[in-house]
């Protein structure tokens, strides 16, 4: 990530000067300070919809309850547009089929797509009756949102299945479902298995899709967290990440929110697993 800040004058004289502004970093949209710099903050992330599904209910926050052994050892949670129907059946056809996956077909990993709300097509509609592999949460569709989806989720899963590991992965990645059980490790220990970013400095370009503010993160540096496109957690990390999530403010980088800032909180483990992953391909 790069690290941008926009640069303004700064008020000299007294009749110019803004009172207070040195060393204060607003909460509000307009402008933040800190010493001498000043970014125009153009949109926050959403501070409200992030409490509210933390503290609802965690059964309230879904449309649809996928079906899930109770002999799985591992929920694979693969981030979805509730448009993208065609991608999905790919899925469901080719790596995630039982008939080409034996820890499928035992059911010890369970697919699950995670979806948001939106415009119900047909096809949408008929999978959504259908299909007992989608987890419909109540967070309207947009790239900004997908952390609030992810935390929806995670509650969900927490609720009901709070012994079973996560792989969350985007729908353009394909995984080798076989090889995930060998690599699962201690469910009591707080691991998170994936290719790590270490030194990575916040996006502070407020038209990025992945801007941190700098009055809700004002750090120079994210703490360690795990590549996006997919990661493996425990039931422990997951308990503790959830734990810790309402002393923090959310930004809306899900990854370096959720794998970095909580799990540091947390005290979570990243194991760097640069083969835990290979590269994305089109379906």
């Amino acid at each position: 990530m790069k690290f941008f800040l926009k640069i303004f004058h700064v008020p000299t004289s007294k009749s110019e000067s803004f009172p207070g502004i040195f060393g204060l970093i607003s909460k509000s949209n307009e402008l933040v300070f800190k010493g001498n710099l000043v970014e125009r903050e153009e949109r926050l992330p959403n501070q409200t919809l992030y409490y509210n599904l933390l503290y609802r209910d965690a059964n309230t926050l879904n449309f649809t309850n996928p079906s899930i052994h109770e002999d799985a050892k591992v929920i694979v949670l693969v981030c979805s547009a509730l448009s993208n129907t065609s991608i999905r059946d790919t899925i469901r056809r080719t790596w995630a089929n039982p008939q080409l996956s034996k820890a499928v077909h035992s059911k010890t990993i369970a697919v699950v797509f995670l979806v948001g709300t939106g415009k119900i097509t047909d096809a949408v509609w008929k999978e959504l009756r259908t299909s007992m592999d989608v987890l419909q949460v109540d967070v309207q569709e947009s790239y900004a949102n997908l952390v609030y989806k992810i935390l929806a989720a995670y509650r969900w899963i927490q609720e009901n299945h709070p012994e079973k590991f996560v792989l969350k992965m985007d729908s353009d990645i394909v995984a080798l479902l076989d090889k995930v059980e060998p690599i699962l490790g201690n469910p009591y220990n707080k691991t998170l298995q994936c290719y790590s970013h270490t030194k990575a400095k916040p996006d502070r370009e407020a038209s990025s899709p992945w801007y941190v503010p700098l009055s809700v993160y004002p750090e120079y540096y994210l703490p360690e967290y795990c590549s996006g496109p997919l990661y493996l957690m425990s039931p422990a990390a997951l308990s503790a990440i959830l734990q810790v999530a309402p002393q923090g403010e959310v930004f809306e980088v899900e990854d370096a929110f959720f794998t970095g800032l909580l799990a540091s909180k947390a005290g979570v483990r990243i194991k760097k697993s640069r083969g835990i992953w290979h590269r994305e391909v089109s379906l």
